[in-house]
């Protein structure tokens, strides 16, 4: 390997922070006083160890890299690289950790005055939120934002993606 390959190697592998990150909120009305508001997520620029593929491929003779009909000739690569070559390389599960997620989704629908004096307040209002629901990446592991490991290298042994969640909230305005 060259020594201007090996530096540019060493700058990707070293590369394990978010180096791009943006937001983008779009919000409107749906009615004279609704609103809807979105929120997408952008992060890039960064590699995410793919530990769990790693762990997986080199543990079991079932790996996904291995058995399925799909899987393209990089995945199969870095599996032989890893587990029939010697010196054996893991580098082929250091993956860009790029991507795009609709990072929340929500609705506000403001009652009529006359909901909101029966609880003696002055207004009311009720919004359903959802939270983290979808991604788009090309990261093949369980999810880029996953972090196992404390160090340089985002990592995601056996990790979780952030959960799903939604949430309906009742406001009351005195």
């Amino acid at each position: 390997m060259s020594e201007e390959r090996y530096r540019e190697e060493r700058a990707r592998i070293e590369q394990g922070h978010v180096k791009y990150r943006d937001k983008l909120r779009a919000e409107g009305k749906l009615f004279v006083r609704d609103r809807l508001s979105m929120l997408l997520d952008y992060k890039g620029g960064f590699s995410v160890f793919n530990q769990t593929g790693r762990f997986l491929c080199q543990q079991s003779d079932q790996c996904y890299d291995e058995t399925h009909k799909e899987t393209g000739l990089y995945n199969q690569a870095r599996l032989v690289a890893m587990r029939y070559k010697n010196p054996a390389t893991v580098l082929g599960y250091l993956e860009n950790g790029q991507f795009w997620r609709l990072r929340e989704l929500s609705a506000n629908v403001q009652a009529p005055s006359r909901v909101a004096t029966l609880v003696r307040a002055r207004d009311a209002s009720l919004t359903f939120a959802a939270r983290n629901l979808h991604i788009w990446t090309k990261y093949t592991g369980t999810d880029p934002e996953s972090n196992f490991a404390v160090g340089d290298v985002q990592t995601d042994l056996l990790t979780t993606a952030p959960p799903t969640f939604f949430t309906l909230r009742l406001n009351l305005h005195y």
